[in-house]
C-alpha cells in the first residue's frame, strides 16, 4: 500500500468506481503482529483517506477476543459509529484439543516429548497421518527438525530431508516451492511425514488431509493457539487433533493468575466441571470459588464489531479443597489483555492453561472467553474430559547398549598425579573448545541450514563435558572418537574437532610438565635454603 504504483492504481477513475469493498482477513494478526513484527499493519487506517467514500470496510477473524483486542481491531479498521456486527460460533467441534505439560528440557538438540511422532516401525511417510508442528522461532524449528530426523529408522535416513521438512523464510525459493507442494500431497503420493513451521502457516492456507497439529513451546496469546488448533480437519466430515504442549513456567503462571487478586475478579474463570456432560469421573479443582461466568462481550469471527452486551453464563458449584503449600508468584495481568510480541502470556491463554491444569474442560473455558454458546456443559472431547494417554519417550542410548566399551590406553593408568589437570585447566580447555566451535563448523562444506546453528548448538555442553571428563586419558584419536560418538555431527566433524583437541592436549601436557618442574625447582630451593640455615646453627622452622 506504500508503493507509488498502488497509489496510482487506486487513483484511476475506472478503478475507483468499482472499489466496492476493502477487506482485511485474519484481522487479529494485524493487532498481534502490528506492534513490532509487521509494523506496516499500522498503515491500514490510512486507506480511509485513499479509497472512495462508498467503499465498505470489512474485518474478518475467528479469534478476536472481547475487550482490549476487540477495541484495538475496530480502531485499526477505523470503523465509523453504527457499523454492522456479525458474531458466529468459533468452536472447533471436529477437533480434539489435548493440553500437555512439557516434561523434558528442549533447550538443546533433544525434544523427547515428541518422540512419539516418529514411530519405530515406520516404513514410509503415508504410514501415519499428516502432521504439522508449530514452533516459535526458526532456530527452534531447525533444532527440532534435526532431532526428529535422527529418530528415523536407518533405512529412511537417506530421505530424512524429504520426510521431515522445515518451512521458514530463510529457505531458497526452490525449497519453499517444494515444501509447499508436499503440503498438498495426499495418500500414497505423500513424501513428507512431518512439517515443522512457525506461525506463517497459521493463516492463509488450508492444508488438505491434515489430521494432527502440535503447538510446542512458549505461546503468548489465546488467538494464536486457537488459529493453530484450527488447522486440521478442513474437509467436511473429517476430524482432527490439536496437541498443545505447555511449559511448566506457563502452568505456574496460569495457576498464580487465578489465585491472584486480579484473577479472582476475572469472571471468565471456569470454576467447576459439569458432571453430567461426559462419562469421566469429575476431578476436584485445585482451587475454585463460587460464582457464575461473566457476561461476555461478543467478539468478531466475521466482521469486527462494537462491544455488545451478552447474557452467556456458566453453571458453577462451590468446592472446598486444601490449599497447596507451594507459593506461586503473583501475576497482575488484567482480564482480557492480549500479549504483544515478547510480552508475558495473555490472561485469556492463562485461563485455558489453568483449566487444563485443574482438570476442567478446556473447550468450555475457551467458549467462555470468546462468548460461544457452549459455556454451560463440558465438551466431552478435550484432554480434561476424556483423559490423555502420554507415550513414554524412547530410552536414551547408553554406551553398554551397543556393546562398546570405553577405550583406555593401558599406559594412562600410570599417569602421575601432576599430569592430571585441575579445575582451572579444564575451564580453559572448555573455553578453547567453545571458541573453536564456529571455526570447526565452517571448516566443512555446508548448506543454508548452517546459518541457523549457533556455536553452543553445534558443539553442546554435553559433548564438551564428555571430552573434558578425565581429559588426561585422551592419548589417541581412537579414544577421542569413542568420547564423541554420540555427537550429532560426529560423522562430518570429528576429524576437525580431534585436530583442535590434539593441539589442546599437547599444550596442556607441556603446561602441566612446566608447572611440575617449577614446583620441583621451588622445593629444591627451599631445601637448599633450609640446609644453609642448619649449617649456620639456626632452626629453619622458626621464623
Amino acid at each position: 500500500m506504500r508503493k507509488p504504483a498502488y497509489k496510482d492504481f487506486i487513483r484511476n477513475g475506472n478503478v475507483r468506481a468499482r472499489l466496492a469493498q476493502f477487506t482485511v482477513d485474519e484481522l487479529h494478526v494485524a493487532d498481534e503482529w502490528g506492534v513490532e513484527f509487521r509494523v506496516e499493519f499500522q498503515d491500514i487506517p490510512t486507506m480511509r483517506a485513499w479509497l472512495p467514500p462508498h467503499t465498505t470496510f470489512v474485518g474478518l477473524s475467528a479469534t478476536i477476543e472481547p475487550g482490549r483486542q476487540f477495541g484495538s481491531c475496530t480502531k485499526l479498521m477505523a470503523f465509523q459509529p453504527g457499523f454492522h456486527v456479525e458474531k458466529q460460533d468459533c468452536e472447533h467441534r471436529d477437533i480434539t484439543m489435548i493440553v500437555r505439560p512439557i516434561k523434558y528440557t528442549s533447550s538443546g538438540l533433544e525434544f523427547r516429548d515428541l518422540d512419539w511422532t516418529v514411530p519405530l516401525d515406520l516404513t514410509k511417510a503415508s504410514d501415519v497421518a499428516k502432521l504439522l508442528i508449530f514452533v516459535q522461532s526458526i532456530d527452534g524449528g531447525h533444532r527440532l527438525v534435526l532431532y526428529l530426523r535422527s529418530l528415523l529408522p536407518p533405512h529412511l535416513q537417506n530421505d530424512a530431508h524429504r520426510l521431515i521438512r522445515h518451512h521458514h523464510s530463510l529457505a531458497c525459493p526452490d525449497c519453499k516451492t517444494e515444501g509447499l507442494d508436499s503440503l498438498y500431497k495426499l495418500g500414497d503420493d505423500r513424501d513428507c511425514l512431518i512439517h515443522v513451521s512457525t506461525d506463517v502457516l497459521t493463516v492463509g492456507v488450508d492444508i488438505p488431509g491434515l489430521a494432527t497439529v502440535i503447538s510446542y513451546g512458549k505461546m503468548t496469546s489465546a488467538s494464536g493457539v486457537q488459529q493453530q488448533a484450527g488447522r486440521p480437519a478442513r474437509e467436511r466430515g473429517s476430524t482432527g487433533k490439536a496437541y498443545i504442549y505447555v511449559t511448566k513456567a506457563d502452568m505456574v503462571d496460569a495457576l498464580a493468575y487465578i489465585k491472584s487478586d486480579t484473577g479472582k475478579l476475572d469472571k471468565r474463570v471456569l470454576t467447576a466441571k459439569d458432571p453430567t456432560s461426559h462419562v469421566r469421573a469429575p476431578v476436584v479443582p485445585e482451587d475454585s470459588t463460587e460464582g457464575t461466568g461473566d457476561a461476555v462481550d461478543t467478539a468478531g469471527s466475521a466482521a469486527a464489531h462494537p462491544q455488545a452486551e451478552g447474557a452467556l453464563t456458566s453453571t458453577t458449584q462451590s468446592v472446598t479443597v486444601p490449599k497447596k503449600s507451594k507459593k506461586l508468584k503473583a501475576v497482575t495481568a488484567a482480564p482480557g489483555v492480549v500479549a504483544k510480541p515478547g510480552a508475558r502470556t495473555c490472561s485469556s491463554l492463562l485461563l485455558i492453561f489453568a483449566a487444563a491444569s485443574r482438570g476442567l474442560c478446556v473447550i468450555r473455558q475457551t467458549n467462555m472467553i470468546y462468548g460461544n454458546p457452549g459455556v454451560d456443559r463440558d465438551c466431552g472431547r478435550c484432554s480434561s474430559c476424556i483423559g490423555d494417554s502420554v507415550l513414554e519417550p524412547r530410552p536414551k542410548p547408553t554406551r553398554s547398549a551397543d556393546g562398546e566399551q570405553e577405550i583406555v590406553d593401558p599406559a594412562a593408568e600410570k599417569v602421575p598425579a601432576y599430569m592430571k589437570p585441575q579445575l582451572k585447566d579444564l575451564k580453559a580447555v572448555t573455553e578453547k573448545l567453545e571458541a573453536s566451535a564456529r571455526v570447526i563448523q565452517w571448516s566443512q562444506p555446508h548448506g543454508p541450514d548452517a546459518l541457523l546453528i549457533g556455536a553452543r548448538i553445534f558443539l553442546p555442553p554435553s559433548v564438551i563435558t564428555a571430552i573434558t571428563t578425565d581429559f588426561f586419558l585422551i592419548t589417541s584419536e581412537e579414544i577421542f572418537r569413542c568420547r564423541v560418538r554420540d555427537w550429532k555431527y560426529a560423522e562430518d566433524y570429528t576429524q576437525a574437532l580431534w585436530n583442535v583437541t590434539k593441539v589442546i592436549v599437547a599444550d596442556l601436557s607441556k603446561q602441566l610438565k612446566t608447572r611440575h618442574e617449577e614446583a620441583l625447582e621451588k622445593q629444591r630451593d627451599a631445601r637448599v635454603h633450609n640446609r644453609k640455615l642448619c649449617q649456620e646453627g639456626a632452626n629453619p622452622w622458626v621464623r
